[in-house]
């Protein structure tokens, strides 16, 4: 990339050169957000080679919990979206067994002839998902089912943070892993994404939320939801998923470059740095135990800080 910065189908490519760098870059008061830095939503990776593709439609992704074998996506989206089902009800049961309170809780969960009807159209017409049982989803989505949601943050650095938690978790050191893919050139990243890309795509591209009352970790996160309405028609026609930046790229066109050169913010960081980012966030008092607020949660904030080696103890 020309002088770390690249501008190509609406989207600004920017390899950083320090954590210092990649983290100036997201604050809301870099010029690169202009001229709305509340405008932005944001999303950490591990890799910066991954797509941006949901949980439910990865290879080798489990798409059911009471069939070990199943993994997705399944080549047919009517079956493809009854696992997706499958995955929400059994998530929706045993959350209301136990006594947990479910944002969207309906009577299409608790009423067969609800559900029948109901849920079995929307598989039958590929109006999925239903409606009513979009906060079931992302509340799911957030507490790790696979769903077609894609976890966004209204923060920049909460989306680098776990970029680079996440990171850890790829062993740099191995030349190649199994898919021949040398880790060693690659680094984490975080996209951004300009919330009028809903109006570009004639809301194809819509946003979820859901509310934060009794929702500590999807409040500390300020977190948020990507739903691609135009995935089912896409999948009937192609067989296959597309990509959230391939969708933002073919809405280029529609920028007006006058005002704006981008609608997507795409930043790089080699992973070399991704323990200097980690110890540069945990100044900022970003943390697992900060985003996931719980006894246990600082006890294991704590043994990963030790055992990752990214040790900052001072919390005066």
């Amino acid at each position: 990339m020309k002088n770390n910065s690249d501008i190509k189908n609406g989207i600004r490519y920017i390899l950083c050169e320090s954590e210092f760098e990649f983290i100036d870059y997201l604050r809301p008061t870099n010029d690169l957000w202009k001229p709305d830095p509340m405008g932005w939503i944001f999303r950490g990776q591990a890799n910066s080679r991954w797509e941006l593709i949901p949980k439910v439609f990865r290879k080798k992704t489990k798409i059911s919990f009471t069939e070990e074998s199943v993994e997705g996506p399944d080549k047919d989206i009517h079956q493809q979206i009854k696992y997706e089902w499958d995955l929400l009800y059994n998530f929706f049961w045993l959350s209301d067994e136990i006594g947990l309170q479910i944002p969207g809780d309906d009577i299409i969960f608790r009423d067969i002839n609800a559900t029948k009807y109901e849920i079995d159209k929307s598989i039958d017409d590929l109006s999925w998902p239903h409606p009513k049982i979009i906060e079931t989803m992302a509340l799911a989505q957030h507490h790790g089912v696979p769903t077609r949601l894609l976890d966004f943050t209204r923060t920049g650095l909460i989306a680098a943070f776990f970029a680079g938690f996440w990171s850890l978790e790829i062993d740099i050191d191995d030349e190649k892993n199994e898919l021949g893919v040398d880790y060693s050139k690659n680094g984490l990243c975080v996209w951004a994404l300009a919330r009028e890309l809903k109006h570009f795509s004639n809301n194809r591209i819509k946003e979820l939320t859901v509310p934060r009352v009794g929702n500590k970790f999807l409040h500390s996160q300020n977190g948020l939801f990507l739903n691609d309405q135009n995935v089912n028609s896409f999948w009937k026609e192609n067989n296959t998923y597309p990509a959230l930046e391939n969708v933002v790229s073919s809405l280029a066109s529609h920028i007006d470059t006058s005002t704006r050169k981008y609608i997507a913010v795409k930043l790089i960081l080699p992973f070399r740095f991704r323990h200097d980012l980690l110890r540069a966030l945990r100044m900022e008092r970003i943390t697992m135990a900060h985003l996931m607020p719980s006894y246990d949660i600082v006890a294991k904030t704590l043994e990963w800080q030790r055992d990752k080696k990214v040790l900052f103890l001072n919390f005066n």
